[in-house]
């Protein structure tokens, strides 16, 4: 039922990571070509999209009310 010529990658979108062991975990991603968002992603991500323009999509708008108070 999928697209043809369609490919999927694992990967793993982190909040929170025991005793900060983000590299430790990038690295074994990386090892199985999985892809890896640490929270420090995360947050750069959200901020980067709370930058953008006014759009009326729901993860633009979300991104702009978490980030309000560093604006």
């Amino acid at each position: 039922m999928a697209m043809p010529g369609l490919s999927l990658t694992l990967g793993l979108v982190a909040g929170n990571i025991y005793q900060r062991r983000s590299a430790e975990i990038r690295e074994y991603m990386k090892s199985r070509s999985w892809f890896f968002w640490s929270p420090e992603d995360v947050a750069d991500r959200v901020q980067a999209l709370s930058k953008k323009n006014y759009e009326n999509e729901p993860a633009t708008i979300t991104a702009k009310i978490l980030t309000r108070q560093l604006h």
